[in-house]
């Protein structure tokens, strides 16, 4: 008795003393800008992290806003995992389009009646915020302009495609694009963007945000009359 029969498609993890974790199912398998993606292969990596003890990956937003978002719950230490983190561990095991826009820490997961993850609570969970609240805006201002300019010429789009909280992965980009975007910001602008920085929120707002706080690109313009 206590037994557990695992079925082909169950995911699971090994943990300390030999002991398998049961993960989910991959039945959770969506299609989001052409591409099939199984949930519960995003959530194994997400969940492979030291610092996270259960992930659950859903789609958010409607129509050409479609993304993935994700919810974390910390490991035993109790110290909650950093997001930004997970997401670079993430791009690295993962293609562009199988990475999440946004992570979300949580306490514990929502379950549903009959014990299950409840994924639409998760949704309003993790898919909420102000990336949802500014759809299809374009860049503000000349830095937000230019930092869009490096971006068309790296995701071989135009300016007009990208609004200001688009995600950088959302639109084509992958962990590679995104360091080459860090360096030619860096020579172009002058501007220096950090690596966690620009993983925790990759959108032309919040990057702009964040350089304009360094001062960067304020010394380059007094620099440049």
């Amino acid at each position: 008795g206590g037994e557990r029969w695992y079925r082909t498609g169950d995911l699971g993890r090994y943990r300390p003393g030999g002991v398998i974790e049961f993960l989910g199912r991959r039945d959770h398998q969506v299609k989001l800008r052409g591409h099939r993606i199984e949930l519960g292969e995003i959530e194994n990596v997400l969940a492979g992290h030291p610092g996270v003890d259960h992930a659950v990956v859903v789609v958010a937003g409607e129509g050409s806003r479609r993304r993935l978002v994700g919810a974390l719950v910390p490991g035993g230490s109790g110290t909650g995992p950093d997001p930004a983190e997970v997401l670079r561990r993430a791009t690295e095991r993962l293609p562009a389009y199988m990475v999440p826009e946004r992570l979300t820490v949580l306490p514990q997961l929502p379950l549903s009646a009959n014990g299950k993850v409840d994924r639409a609570r998760v949704r309003d969970l993790a898919g909420g915020g102000d990336d949802t609240a500014h759809v299809g805006e374009p860049p503000r201002g000349e830095l937000e302009r230019a930092l869009a300019e490096l971006w068309a010429d790296l995701l071989d789009t135009t300016t007009d495609s990208i609004g200001r909280d688009d995600s950088f992965f959302s639109l084509g980009g992958d962990s590679v694009r995104a360091i080459r975007f860090i360096e030619r910001a860096r020579q172009e602008l002058r501007a220096e963007v950090p690596l966690a920085e620009f993983f925790s929120g990759p959108t032309i707002r919040r990057i702009g945000a964040a350089v304009e706080t360094a001062g960067d690109w304020e010394a380059l313009e007094e620099g440049a009359l």
